[in-house]
């Protein structure tokens, strides 16, 4: 296709730069080359040590696209015709043709995670120029870094983080499953789509020709690399990829990015995530800490262990319960139960052949004994918890004590031989308390949200045309716009699109909003924040006293208030 007599680019928005200028360096492809005569090349999107990126054009498929082209720095170059790529001297071509293997290899096995939501689409890829392209789908969103430096204190709270990361973790589990390591999460290598999804991007498998052949300054990105990236020796595993998660965590937490990892082999200088007003668990932050671990060995072998740990505090809040705040929960309360029942039992069979002073000391200690070991059980049932101080009791608590009161009636009441029947009684509550246990353990492992979570939340206008009037939103999503053909909620601003977000309450009873590609874009504001709107990428959770407009304008605000 002539370029030039199709008067340039056939859509100058997606192609991304103006008629006649060039890009800033020589060694990069120009605006108006073409690629297997369907893609034209725009402007570049970003430059790393190993690869180019350009925005480009489909001008078969007509839509914008992201090309990247294998161009490792330190050791190629551009020949006189400004497009094919050659190693830079005799002795690079052995490091380059390695790591042009290794683009390849990453090109392929990303093709085959292109159903992943999380994880960058690849259309396509292909040798040309001597060199290759990966042809990927075009992400219209910011990085993560931006993101954050875009909030108050340049750092997030922890659920919010964790909304956007366990995605990319679940991205890494896939791409550890098929025998790739990323070698370079970092939240620049993380993008908020507009779309919704979190996407996780530049995949470094060229990048071990590098480390290999030690050119390893232009692979590290300090505080998040490992310690095995900076040895030409090191081995990089799911691991790797473990402590540059953790590093995300650390900077999206706290504001700062940890301390090289070289640095820390020394002396190592981290400061906890809490000690700059995180406010974690102490589950969570060791998790974080432990990620962080300077020797491979020392931390979380698995993208799932350090997921899990993570999580499981969302679940299981850390509090002070006696019973169930040890790493172990449902071991240590069966000990603990097992030690106070075998108590009472020994109590009750001495006081059956004591006198009647010691008889009744000894019923005193039983007990005791026996009231210790229902606590470890815990008399209220779930539903006791969330209807009040109210004692709830399932039948085998009921059963047990029915079975102690009667073990101590008769000891009390009748001969020795009788109350010794009657103590031993209590050997089979042993079983029924442990059974308890272990099915309450393995309820508490189970989220559980209170029954009494408001099925509708209301939202209150707040300014535009619609100022003072309310509208519920209940088990059907609400999506408010402009024209009333794709939206069921209309505004008259004509500064609000026809499809602009929607709006649902989720599992959970929580209030979710999702931006649904606007082209004057969504923002959400904070009751607990300093007033400020922050744009909407993607999807968020709202709670009551949040708000959200849906112009930068600010020509339609709804308010998040009580059902």
């Amino acid at each position: 296709m002539d370029i030039k007599k199709a008067g340039g680019c056939p859509n100058p928005e997606a192609c991304g730069w103006i008629e006649g200028s060039l890009n800033d360096s020589q060694l990069q492809l120009q605006p108006r080359s073409t690629l297997k005569q369907k893609y034209l090349i725009g402007k570049v999107l970003g430059q790393g040590g190993f690869g180019i990126t350009y925005l480009s054009y489909d001008l078969n498929a007509y839509r914008k696209l992201a090309i990247k082209e294998y161009f490792p720095i330190s050791f190629a170059t551009r020949t006189k015709d400004r497009h094919t790529v050659t190693h830079s001297s005799p002795d690079n071509r052995t490091p380059y043709e390695y790591g042009l293997n290794k683009f390849t290899q990453e090109a392929k096995t990303l093709e085959r995670l292109r159903g992943h939501a999380n994880i960058v689409s690849v259309m396509e890829f292909f040798p040309a120029n001597n060199t290759a392209y990966i042809v990927m789908e075009y992400l219209d969103g910011i990085t993560l870094e931006r993101y954050v430096r875009g909030q108050p204190d340049a750092r997030m709270s922890f659920e919010h983080t964790l909304r956007i990361l366990v995605p990319v973790m679940d991205a890494l589990r896939e791409v550890h499953r098929e025998g790739l390591v990323h070698r370079d999460v970092s939240p620049d290598n993380i993008i908020l789509t507009k779309s919704a999804p979190v996407k996780l991007i530049d995949f470094g498998a060229a990048k071990q020709a590098a480390q290999t052949y030690k050119t390893q300054q232009l692979i590290l990105k300090p505080g998040y690399t490992p310690e095995e990236q900076y040895r030409s020796d090191g081995i990089a595993g799911p691991y790797t990829d473990v402590y540059s998660t953790g590093a995300t965590f650390y900077r999206c937490l706290t504001g700062v990015v940890p301390p090289e990892a070289p640095v820390r082999m020394y002396d190592d200088t981290l400061t906890p995530p809490n000690k700059f007003g995180a406010g974690l668990s102490t589950q969570a932050e060791n998790a974080i800490l432990r990620a962080l671990g300077v020797r491979s060995k020392d931390r979380y072998q698995t993208i799932a262990e350090f997921q899990r740990h993570l999580v499981d505090h969302v679940t299981k809040p850390d509090t002070p319960d006696a019973t169930f705040s040890s790493p172990h929960p449902v071991t240590t309360s069966l000990k603990t139960f097992r030690v106070w029942w075998t108590a009472a039992l020994v109590s009750m069979f001495l006081a059956s052949f004591s006198s009647s002073v010691l008889k009744i000391s000894l019923l005193i200690i039983g007990a005791v004994a026996f009231a210790l070991s229902g606590r470890v059980i815990g008399w209220r049932n779930d539903r006791s918890r969330h209807e009040g101080n109210n004692i709830a009791l399932d039948r085998p608590q009921l059963a047990l004590i029915l079975l102690a009161i009667f073990s101590m009636i008769s000891v009390t009441l009748f001969p020795a031989w009788a109350a010794v029947v009657g103590a031993l009684l209590m050997i089979p509550g042993a079983f029924v308390g442990s059974s308890l246990i272990k099915t309450r353990g393995a309820a508490l492992s189970t989220p559980s949200h209170p029954t009494s979570r408001p099925i509708k939340i209301t939202l209150r206008f707040t300014a535009g045309d619609e100022m003072g009037e309310t509208v519920e939103v209940g088990s059907d999503p609400i999506i408010i716009g402009r024209d009333p053909r794709s939206a069921n909620l209309i505004v008259r601003s004509p500064h609000v699109s026809g499809a602009h977000v929607k709006v649902s309450l989720n599992k959970s009873g929580d209030l979710n909003i999702e931006d649904l590609n606007s082209r004057n874009g969504s923002y959400i504001r904070r009751s607990t924040g300093d007033g400020q709107w922050l744009r909407l990428l993607g999807s968020e959770t709202l709670s009551i006293g949040d708000s959200f407009c849906l112009s930068d304008d600010q020509t339609a605000v709804f308010e998040v208030i009580d059902a």
